[in-house]
């Protein structure tokens, strides 16, 4: 900026930015603000910008403008007019303290900045000092300033230096930071000035979460602030201090923790007052308070006498009056201390695992009804307000269902005898479905970790699922229920007949009016696993979900319904059964039919997806650009139903596997579909997917679909990039790229896609697409990790080598080096360093690579300029990682281009010389990784302050 603006000028700017109407001239003005204050020239205006008189957006403007020219000034090496500011900028508080807090807060982080940021020897007691130059009588301008510069410490990512000397900053100010909260902390509650008994508990809660002072400096005054809850006023500030005293690390040590819950435990009452009052501020309060002791020393609490009395109370927080999201919002921060207390209870060795399931069992049987019971349904569901309250209700229900998972895992029999008992209450009274449909929710969630060797309890169980009514919410739990019993049928299969009719009858119960595909979405594989989010269902859905259970645990069995489910699956079909309902029934066949003899697997496999591939066909004939909307979801939905159970058809015969059967039957579809709708996300994940599943479960056997595979994904991503054809590129390497009869096509296809990132970085639309640049360099890390020395002519002793490719793919990685996104510039720097290895291992392939072209010095450049400041700090260590291998190539050579580069990067230059001298030494020196790791990230955090 060559001309500073007048002060007129600059508040004007700052009026327009928080008051003007117009977008465009605010930005004009938000752009010449932000100029102006990355300058470092606005000096003399800085004063004006902070005078009492000019309007508070305008002095916040100039504390932000300070703050950054404070930065600016020691990155400039314009150390002189340090000195004088901290009296400057003290002068500006006292001057300004009238105004709002935001004013005032934004000059402490100027100060803080000044502290920590200047350099060694300037300021070395400057927190202390200031401090004790504030008036005695300006309790509020000490109070913001110990606090801001504990919150400024966290906030920061100091490394090295500058993190040591703030923390001596701290050890030096504590005696008289602290003994200035606690006297005020010590005050009556009578006599005390309630805003600075507020702000004396920020500001020790700020001192304790950044660890600026132990427990025992202040654990005296635990029981003192214990007092301050019962004040309304400052209620929350309290309790935030003792969260942090509680969540403290010194916390962990048995005294101290003993000493604690004892403290904690004393609010019992006024908890169970809160809970009979229904005072929800209060109990949230609380809540976290012990959700905080809970969860911060799970293992140590275990081992105390005072455990039993902790776990009550957080048991009666989780049984806070009313309903989730109705009445109460409190409860669901329980739900992680109690899964977390579980998981720690089930890793313990047997011995310790017997003597507290003998002593905690009561605890975990209330709370099983305790969740039954936070598990039902509101009796008017559109308490909820709206869809996203909807949602957040059945995430709230898987949550505690997680819960209630560990705990059968944990008790076994105690939770099956709970459960069963449950049921027989809530049939006994069938007005209350709501808790009826709660209490099989709760039963199904945990009826995982059943004993297979109960014989007590579970066949109850069995007999009470049969006689439920048939109401819509109660028959879907009352399904899944079967599902979760499947470990339990496994080794009964007399039992089945009569369930699995239950479970196929529902399937036919398909009744939407009209076909109802819904949003199709990409998967992982078809990994559908039991803690998966549920939502309320329709009772075919429900009995999909159940038989795909039935078929994981009880496969050998249930062969004989083979015929049934494929009867009632095409009537649930033509009914509109969900995709996800269908691709659940697609899993069970798959993974039943697996047990058939060899030669029945594949006719049966073409039969299971007749249907699906009899529509994909139908709908290809279809397509056209014109074509409607239902069109395009209808061959996304078929797709996902073949490719997810494709994904369990494991075949260990010695014949075609007949997932290539159903693949090379189905793929002219997939062709004539992809022709017209390649541009479509849904469509082309649906096809990405269902080959990834095929790739996962043939693997090397779908070799012969190789070429028609490639030709497809080449055509659609030259009319249409996208990143996931590139990610299916890598899966057909990792499983292929090996493979001597794949590899001509594979390179072929490598080839083709590589000529259309070309035109991409030629048109430089991968500044606007970095996910296509770090798909395409996992892309090339993975073909040449595979195919390197083919690719580049290493192997070929009397050919030359290859390098026009390569070296395109170096500068090409050049250019993601400077893009903001961390994974574009992550995957470069993985391709080249795998290419470095690669120059590595060939010695004359690496000096025709890198030395004769001139690329090892334009890599070292382009490398410690994004170290510096091009690429985010948390790309360091990736950039880290690629000089490294420059240096495993030719150290000499390393040397000179990293000094070369430092000379000439206007930044380094800006440093001291000693400074700037000492780091690039400690890059170039480096004799590890992980040292030169260590040293670029010291290089980024001092060039970039």
């Amino acid at each position: 900026m060559s001309n500073i603006p007048t002060f007129e000028a600059t508040r004007d700017d700052v009026v327009t930015l928080y008051h003007g109407q117009d977008r465009a001239i605010q930005a004009e003005a938000e752009s010449r603000l932000c100029q102006l204050q990355d300058s470092g020239l606005a000096w003399d205006l800085i004063p004006q910008l902070l005078d009492p008189l000019a309007p508070n957006e305008v002095n916040f403007y100039g504390a932000c403008c300070l703050h950054r020219h404070i930065q600016l000034a020691r990155k400039e090496q314009r150390q002189s007019i340090l000195p004088s500011l901290p009296q400057t900028i003290l002068q500006y508080m006292m001057n300004l303290k009238a105004k709002p807090r935001f004013v005032v807060r934004q000059l402490c982080v100027a100060m803080m900045a000044l502290v920590v940021y200047a350099p060694a020897g300037v300021f070395d007691s400057a927190l202390q000092q200031i401090l004790e130059a504030i008036p005695s009588d300006d309790v509020q301008l000490q109070l913001d300033l110990v606090t801001i510069f504990a919150e400024v410490l966290g906030d920061e990512d100091l490394v090295g230096e500058l993190e040591t000397r703030a923390n001596q900053q701290l050890a030096l100010a504590k005696p008289f930071a602290l003994s200035g909260i606690l006297q005020i902390l010590a005050t009556p509650i009578p006599e005390a000035d309630e805003v600075h008994m507020q702000l004396a508990l920020k500001a020790l809660t700020a001192w304790l979460d950044y660890g600026a002072c132990s427990l025992s400096d202040v654990d005296r005054h635990f029981a003192l602030v214990l007092e301050f809850l019962k004040h309304d006023a400052i209620f929350q500030d309290a309790l935030e201090a003792l969260i942090a005293m509680c969540g403290h690390p010194d916390a962990a040590e048995l005294p101290a923790l003993d000493t604690l819950l004892s403290q904690v435990i004393n609010l019992n009452d006024m908890l169970e007052a809160a809970v009979v009052a229904e005072d929800e501020n209060v109990l949230e309060g609380l809540t976290k308070l012990v959700v905080t002791v809970v969860e911060s020393h799970t293992g140590s609490l275990l081992n105390l006498p005072k455990a039993g009395a902790i776990l009550q109370m957080l048991l009666m927080c989780t049984n806070s009056p009313g309903q989730y999201l109705v009445d109460e919002e409190s409860s669901k921060m329980t739900l992680k201390p109690w899964y977390l207390l579980l998981e720690h209870l089930t890793s313990l060795e047997t011995e310790s695992r017997r003597r507290l399931r003998g002593i905690t069992t009561p605890l975990f049987q209330a709370l099983l009804l305790v969740l039954r019971n936070k598990l039902a349904y509101p009796q008017d569901m559109s308490a909820l307000e709206d869809e996203t309250s909807e949602d957040a209700y059945e995430v709230y229900r898987q949550e505690a269902g997680d819960v209630c998972m560990y705990i059968s895992c944990f008790i076994k029999d105690a939770s099956i005898a709970t459960l069963t008992s449950m049921l027989e209450e809530s049939l006994a009274s069938q007005a209350n479905t709501r808790q009826l449909e709660a209490t099989l929710y709760t039963t199904a969630r945990a009826a995982a970790f059943f004993s297979a060797q109960d014989t007590s309890y579970t066949p109850r169980l069995v007999e009470l699922l049969r006689q439920l009514p048939d109401e819509p919410l109660v028959s879907v739990s009352g399904i899944r229920c079967i599902g979760g019993l499947a470990p339990w049928l496994a080794p009964r299969p007399e039992r089945l007949p009569e369930l699995m009719a239950l479970v196929l009858d529902s399937i036919a119960q398909a009744q939407y009016g009209r076909a109802r595909r819904g949003s199709v979405t990409r998967d992982t594989g078809g990994n559908y696993v039991d803690d998966a989010v549920r939502k309320r269902a329709h009772r075919s859905e429900a009995a999909c979900e159940a038989l795909r259970d039935l078929a994981t645990e009880c496969r050998h069995h249930l062969l004989p319904f083979c015929d049934g489910i494929l009867e009632r699956r095409r009537v649930a079909t033509q009914a509109g059964l969900a995709t996800e309902a269908r691709q659940q029934l697609a899993e069970a066949l798959s993974v039943v039919i697996r047990k058939l003899p060899e030669d029945q697997i594949g006719p049966t496999a073409q039969a299971v997806f007749q249907d699906e591939m009899a529509n994909l066909a139908r709908l290809a004939t279809e397509a056209s650009e014109d074509a409607n909307n239902f069109v395009r979801i209808s061959i996304a939905s078929e797709l996902r139903v073949i490719g997810h159970g494709l994904r369990f058809l494991r075949y260990d015969g010695t014949g075609e596997h007949p997932v290539l059967t159903v693949l090379q039957q189905v793929w002219p579809a997939v062709d004539a579909c992809l022709a017209v709708f390649c541009h479509d996300e849904e469509v082309v994940a649906a096809v990405c997917d269902g080959v990834n599943n095929v790739l996962r479960v043939a693997k090397t056997a779908v070799e012969p679909a190789t070429m028609p595979i490639a030709n497809t994904m080449a055509t659609a991503f030259n009319i249409y990039p996208q990143t996931m054809w590139l990610d299916l590129a890598i899966s057909l390497h990792a499983v292929l790229g090996r493979s001597p009869e794949a590899l001509a096509t594979l390179l072929t296809l490598y080839t083709r896609l590589r000529e259309r990132m070309l035109t991409i970085f030629q048109a430089e639309q991968h500044i606007h697409h970095p996910e296509l640049v770090a798909s395409f360099f996992n892309l090339v890390t993975r073909v040449y990790r595979s195919n390197g020395e083919y690719l580049c002519g290493i192997d070929d002793a009397e050919a030359p080598f290859q390098l026009e490719a390569t070296l395109q793919a170096i500068d090409w990685a050049l250019y993601a080096l400077t893009l903001p996104e961390l994974s574009s510039v992550s995957a470069a720097c993985h391709a080249l360093r795998v290419l470095l290895e690669l120059a590595g291992r060939h010695e004359e392939f690496g000096h025709a690579l890198l030395t004769n072209t001139g690329m090892h010095g334009k890599l070292v450049h382009t490398c410690v300029e994004a170290v510096v400041i091009a690429a985010a700090k948390a790309s360091v260590a990736d950039l880290a990682a690629v000089l490294w291998e420059l240096k495993e190539f030719d150290a000499e050579l390393f040397r000179h281009h990293v000094f070369a580069a430092c000379e000439a990067n206007a930044r380094m230059q800006a440093l001291e010389p000693s400074t700037a001298q000492t780091l690039v030494e400690t890059v170039v020196e480096g004799n590890s990784k992980r040292a030169i790791t260590q040293a670029c990230k010291q290089l980024a955090t001092v060039c970039r302050v």
